[in-house]
C-alpha cells in the first residue's frame, strides 16, 4: 500500500505553515510565467473583485468560475449577510449547479483559521508569490467549489501545483535539508533544473 500523502494530509500539514525565505529568493530570480498561468488569472480576479466598487465594476473580464469562487468565499465568512443564489461555473465556464440557500454552501472549514487573507490576496505577504494562498484558496478551496467531486482521500498530485508552489511546500517539508541546499546553491548558481524541485517534491510525497 502507497504513502503517498492525500489531499487531506497535504491540507492539514501546511496550515501552519510559512517560511518562504527560499521561495522568495526563485520569485526574485525567475517571477512567474505570465502567459496562460491560471493562478495568476486566479489572484488577478480575486484583487479586481475586492478591490472594485460594487456599483461601478460589472464583472466584466473575470472569469466566470473565479467569481463563483470569490462569492463562495465571501459567503462562506459572513453567512448572515450572504446573497443568494451563487452560480457556479467549472474551468470551462459551464454552469455546474446553484447555490441557492445556506445548507447548499460546500465545506470550507479548512479555511478557518489560516492566516492569510482569503479574499484579497494582494494583502497578503509577497501577494502573487503567496504559496499559502496558492495552495489553500486556488487549489483546494476551487477544487471543492468549482470541481465536482473533490475527494480529500485522493493522493495529490503534481498536476495541482506549479514549479513555485513545490518548492514552497518543500520549503517547509520535514527532512529535506539536502534537496533544499542543492536548491539554493542552482538558484544562486542559476542552474536551476526542474528535476530538482520534482524529484525532492515527489520523495516528499512519498514519505510515510
Amino acid at each position: 500500500m502507497s504513502n503517498r500523502k492525500s489531499n487531506q494530509n497535504i491540507c492539514d500539514f501546511y496550515k501552519d505553515k510559512s517560511k518562504d525565505r527560499l521561495t522568495k529568493k526563485y520569485f526574485e530570480k525567475y517571477g512567474l510565467k505570465k502567459k496562460g498561468n491560471l493562478y495568476l488569472g486566479l489572484y488577478d480576479d480575486f484583487v479586481k473583485l475586492n478591490t472594485s466598487s460594487k456599483k461601478e465594476f460589472s464583472g466584466e473580464g473575470i472569469d466566470k468560475d473565479n467569481k463563483s469562487l470569490y462569492r463562495v468565499i465571501e459567503a462562506w465568512k459572513d453567512i448572515e449577510r450572504a446573497k443568494f443564489p451563487i452560480e457556479i461555473y467549472d474551468k470551462h465556464e459551464k454552469l455546474i449547479r446553484i447555490i441557492d440557500c445556506p445548507s447548499k454552501m460546500p465545506n470550507l472549514g479548512f479555511l478557518k483559521d489560516i492566516d492569510i487573507d482569503l479574499l484579497n490576496p494582494a494583502l497578503n505577504l509577497r501577494q502573487e508569490a503567496n504559496q499559502k494562498w496558492h495552495l489553500f484558496v486556488g487549489i483546494f478551496a476551487y477544487s471543492v467549489v468549482c470541481k465536482s467531486p473533490f475527494k480529500w482521500e485522493k493522493y495529490f498530485t503534481k498536476k495541482f501545483s506549479c514549479k513555485i508552489l513545490r518548492l514552497w511546500m518543500i520549503e517547509n517539508a520535514e527532512n529535506q535539508e539536502d534537496a533544499l541546499k542543492n536548491i539554493e546553491e542552482a538558484i544562486a548558481n542559476d542552474t536551476l533544473e526542474r528535476a530538482l524541485i520534482d524529484n525532492a517534491f515527489n520523495a516528499f510525497l512519498e514519505e510515510g
